[in-house]
């Protein structure tokens, strides 16, 4: 079994790479002074209400007033005396009150007419908004807030929030049950990968699933999850490559069983149909199943799982399988993926699949933010090294510039660091100028259909220092080739960026990017004295065990992640900043070294915000287990056949959905 996040594989010397770099065009701005960082908004959406509709006030007659006749007749002749308001009834309210249309200043006209000894009291006609959560990334969250396309969260959450005592169970990849997020939310449930009692996630995949379902919400933190006020079991079945087996899949529903799970989500799938899951899922009919609908196969394009079966979403219909016929489960459901509404609205996305009587709905599933593991205490993915015995300074990034969304956060990074940290001005290289080392082995190798394309990404560097006034040299390294000698009585600085390429030879790979020679040159020009900025995600493959590694970059290797989605500035130059990544590319994946400080003189300065959008039906399902879990929240005697038939019986009608799910339409949970 694997997770059903849309796959995206490690950049490897057999991947077909396809992609094409463009040049950049930042705003200029002083030579070498950085422009402000960019700050995550605290609060998107509308601009505040007005407290009261203009033009409007209300007014309660005293009792003695309306005696013997109607509101509506002395309303007019309550307006006729106060005809220099412009005053006019628009309609009669309960208790006596009448609402008058008023051309003078509201609070002018409250005012006036409070004097009137015929009024027991008026007042302007308030406006109320709906209570809606503080969470800073909820502007991000399509999936919930979109008006069409959205689960319709708002208006089910004027009912329920949900109950702690619904417990969702997420069969997955384990939980970051430390995550600010959701805190207070996650159970500790049980790891049967590694057989032990500690169900932390070392994947990723369903810390994601947790927050869709029940991230904290108006907590002024990240994100809302749809069933808030819900527990989540963390229980783990999926390793950290997010791969399963028959034996911790079923051990973990017959887990979730016994511990009082309602709803249990399994984001994850086979071809394969397996016996044991199905007698498993069968065993609790008590228990509401969520599954996964899959993402088509290795050509990324959806499939139709009423010919090509996908296990566990499949159990929800009757199987044939070596001449036994298995019944459908009336305890499961199968979700499809709905395409984010600004890319492809009121569509599947292209990788989901889909089944007319297999898939039961769809629900949002491209592009989804939500929790990932955060990062470690002491980590993230920028090192800076203050160096006191030799005065060196090192600045090294466990990503490339190019990985950066925005042509602005591409230049604000760069000058920040040489100027802002390596402390390098435009005028200082007018005499000694910066080196810059383009190690990122672009080209084309390997012959087709094998062959693969590295980027040039040499621009992103040249274009952000030319244009803030830098004078430098460029080197490009041949392949399986040394870097060049450097010299700090000739050189300002070194910038030296390996792109993409996890090797100096990506046709055999058996090199790292900095090669002995090129470490040794390094080091010696560090112990001079000199200035170094690194980067690229892979920049210290093969050498994390090196002295150089640990001694001169004072860098620990903590992990590669797939991600982030936003990084924000904990320390100078970065201080108060953030850069959007660029999405993934399902052909040139990215891969982030997560970097800690290794001894004194060394600092995390850019970390990431655990947070990110990912795309699957492995999103998708985690919003219709959510919905459930709303439902038993108000009525927790339902059965699950009828959770799933009001869900349903209720979701949005869509007409591209109609031949592709059951239900013809995407998860609606008002």
């Amino acid at each position: 079994m694997v997770r059903l996040r849309k796959h995206l594989p490690r950049l490897t010397a057999i991947l077909v790479v396809l992609a094409i770099i463009q040049v950049l065009c930042v705003p200029g701005g002083a030579a070498g002074a950085p422009p402000q960082g960019r700050a995550v908004p605290k609060h998107l959406g509308a601009e505040r209400t007005p407290a009261f509709v203009p033009g409007e006030v209300i007014v309660k007659f005293k009792d003695e007033e309306v005696k013997g006749k109607s509101c509506a007749a002395a309303a007019v002749d309550f307006a006729a005396a106060h005809a220099a308001l412009g005053l006019a009834p628009a309609r009669t309210l309960p208790h006596g009150a009448v609402l008058f249309k008023t051309a003078a200043d509201v609070p002018q006209a409250v005012a006036e007419l409070k004097r009137d000894p015929r009024v027991e009291y008026a007042q302007p006609n308030f406006v109320f908004r709906a209570a809606l959560p503080n969470d800073p990334l909820l502007g991000m969250q399509w999936g919930l807030t979109d008006a069409v396309y959205g689960v319709g969260a708002e208006q089910a959450w004027q009912y329920t929030q949900g109950s702690p005592g619904v417990v969702v169970a997420v069969l997955d990849s384990g939980v970051d049950y430390n995550h600010p997020d959701l805190a207070g939310r996650v159970a500790k449930g049980y790891d049967f990968v590694n057989s032990d009692g500690d169900p932390m996630d070392d994947n990723g995949h369903g810390t994601h699933v947790a927050g869709i379902i029940a991230a904290v919400t108006n907590n002024d933190e990240g994100i809302a999850g749809i069933a808030p006020g819900v527990k989540i079991m963390a229980v783990k079945v999926l390793d950290a490559a997010g791969v399963g087996t028959t034996s911790t899949i079923v051990s973990g529903i017959d887990y979730a069983a016994q511990h009082g799970a309602r709803v249990v989500n399994m984001s994850f799938g086979s071809y394969e149909f397996d016996r044991l899951q199905y007698d498993a899922i069968k065993a609790h009919p008590e228990i509401l199943f969520v599954a996964a609908a899959g993402n088509g196969g290795p050509d990324g394009v959806g499939d139709d799982n009423d010919k090509t079966p996908v296990y566990p979403a499949n159990y929800c219909k009757e199987n044939l399988v070596d001449g036994t016929t298995y019944p459908a489960l009336p305890n499961i459901v199968s979700v499809a993926a709905l395409a984010e509404s600004r890319s492809n609205p009121g569509f599947l996305a292209g990788f989901s699949n889909y089944g007319a009587s297999s898939v039961g709905l769809a629900a949002p599933g491209e592009n989804i933010m939500s929790t990932v593991p955060a990062p470690p205490a002491d980590g993230g993915v920028a090192l800076a090294v203050y160096d006191a015995v030799y005065g060196y300074r090192v600045m090294f990034w466990g990503f490339g510039a190019e990985d950066l969304a925005t042509p602005e956060a591409v230049y604000d990074s760069i000058v920040r660091t040489v100027y802002g940290f390596l402390g390098i001005t435009p005028a200082e290289t007018q005499t000694k100028p910066l080196l810059l080392v383009d190690d990122d082995q672009s080209g084309t190798y390997g012959t087709p259909p094998d062959d693969f394309t590295l980027l040039d990404v040499s621009s992103y560097y040249c274009n952000a220092l030319s244009i803030a006034g830098y004078v430098y040299t460029l080197y490009t390294v041949r392949n399986g080739d040394n870097g060049p000698a450097v010299d700090a009585t000739v050189y300002s600085g070194v910038v030296w960026f390996t792109g993409h390429a996890w090797c100096s030879d990506p046709g055999t790979g058996k090199l790292p990017n900095l090669t002995l020679s090129d470490r040794d040159r390094l080091a010696q020009y560090l112990k001079a004295g000199g200035r170094l900025f690194l980067s690229g995600a892979d920049a210290g493959w093969l050498i994390d065990y090196t002295d150089f590694y640990t001694e001169y970059l004072r860098a620990r290797l903590v992990n590669e992640w797939q991600g982030p989605s936003v990084l924000e500035g904990v320390y100078e130059p970065f201080t108060e900043s953030t850069y959007r990544l660029s999405p993934f590319n399902v052909l040139d994946p990215r891969w982030i070294d997560i970097l800690a400080p290794n001894g004194d003189g060394a600092r995390t300065v850019l970390s990431y915000l655990p947070y990110e959008a990912w795309s699957g039906t492995s999103m998708a399902a985690p919003f219709v287990s959510g919905a459930a879990a709303l439902a038993l929240s108000l009525r927790g005697d339902l059965p699950p056949a009828q959770v799933i038939g009001i869900l349903k019986d209720q979701v949005t009608p869509l007409p591209a959905l109609a031949a592709k799910v059951a239900s013809g339409g995407t998860l609606n949970a008002a």
